[in-house]
Formats: structure tokens, sequence, C-alpha cells
């Protein structure tokens, strides 16, 4: 960057911050303007012709703005073009756009509401809700209309089988079966005996683990039980 160019940065962020201030004398207008018009001519001599396009000469007529209608914080829109851009982010129904945005903008306000009073509650406040468990909701499921089935045994046995296998407290067990399975598999002749399913050993070897005193989880027991057949 040459010195020419440094001086025209400066000099734009210096009449920028101008331009911006909330307190502008009378007398220092002229003086702006004599300088933005020989700042435009540094631009347009140091730097190439792409450069300048119409946000570039807006500068001149932002200082005689100044004159005319007074500082620019008191009338300038970006930052009503900014949050033109929080509400078009809630727009989910083109056809609706107000809507949308009215909607999207009562939730955040009700989140943002949540957020600060929640965690300056009192604990002894009357509340209209609690974190206590309703003794009427336990153990409920919520079938909605769906009309109830009845799963045959393979397809209940298959259901098991697909969570074990996709369980990760279960993973030494299947290591386990996959090299029993495969040993037996390689040894076998033509009077092998029928190997068991994955259902069938699993529940044998936790057996045995619990006779043999082996650490067993109660995750482990309860992913051996069949799921229900009603569903």
């Amino acid at each position: 960057m040459t010195q020419a160019i440094r001086d025209i940065v400066y000099r734009l962020g210096s009449l920028a911050r101008w331009i911006s201030s909330k307190e502008i004398h009378l007398s220092e207008i002229p003086q702006r303007k004599r300088e933005v018009i020989e700042l435009m001519c540094l631009m347009e001599k140091e730097l190439p012709i792409s450069f300048f396009d119409i946000q570039v000469h807006l500068l001149i007529h932002l200082v005689e703005e100044i004159e005319i209608v007074g500082v620019v914080n008191t009338r300038w829109m970006f930052w009503v073009e900014r949050f033109m851009c929080v509400l078009k982010g809630f727009v989910r129904q083109r056809a609706r756009p107000e809507g949308s945005m009215a909607e999207g903008w009562l939730h955040q306000e009700c989140m943002y509401y949540l957020s600060e009073y929640l965690p300056g509650a009192h604990e002894k406040a009357p509340l209209t809700w609690t974190h206590d468990e309703s003794t009427t909701m336990t153990d409920e499921v919520l079938c909605g209309k769906g009309t109830p089935i009845r799963l045959s045994h393979e397809e209940q046995e298959n259901i098991t089988t697909f969570i074990i296998n996709n369980s990760q407290c279960m993973g030494l067990f299947l290591d386990e079966f996959k090299v029993n399975f495969n040993s037996e598999a390689r040894g076998r002749g033509e009077k092998a005996r029928k190997l068991p399913t994955l259902l069938e050993w699993i529940r044998d070897r936790l057996k045995q683990a619990q006779q043999n005193e082996e650490a067993i989880t109660r995750e482990q027991l309860e992913l051996t039980i069949r799921c229900d057949r009603m569903v």
C-alpha cells in the first residue's frame, strides 16, 4: 500500500466519523465540502475506475444533506434496515409475510421474557406449573388416533435384535458373539449343530454372567427383554 492510498484511507475514515457524529458545528460544513471534493479527486487519481460507483460519489451528497436537514443520526434508516433483516427471517409463509413476522416476533419476545423471568422466580412463589410428576400421567401411553396392531414373533425378535445391535452398552457381547459364531461356522461340517440366534445367545450369556457374578448393568438386562407386541 502506497503512502497516497494510506492518506486516502485515513481521510476517508475521518470524514465518515464526522458525518456520523451527533454534534456538528455549522462552521465546519464549508471546510468539509472542500475536503470531500479533494478526497474524491485523490481517489480517482490513485484508485482504478472500477472502484467508483454510486456509493462512492454519495459522500459528496451526504455532506450537502447535513447542511440542509441536519445531522445524520436523527434521520438515517440503517437500524430500520437491520431490523427488517431480522423480521424477514421470521417469514415462513410467503403468502402472509406480515403475519409470520408478527408471530415470530411474539415468540421471540416470549422466549426472552421466560429466559429472564424464570431464573429469578422465587421457589416459594405460586406457579401455574410444577416440576413434580403427576400420578395420573405415570406409565401413560399416548396412542392418539392410530390403530393398534399386534406384531408377529418374527417382527418382535427382529426389533429386539436391531436395538441390541445398535446399543453401545452391548458392544463387548456383540464382539464376543461374532468371534464365537465365526469360529463355529468355520469348524462345522455335515454334522454341525444349529447355531443360536443373537437374542438367544445374549440371554444365555447374561444368565451365565450373573451366575459368575460379573458386572452386568440394568440397561443390558432390559435390552434382552422383548418389546411389546402391541403397537
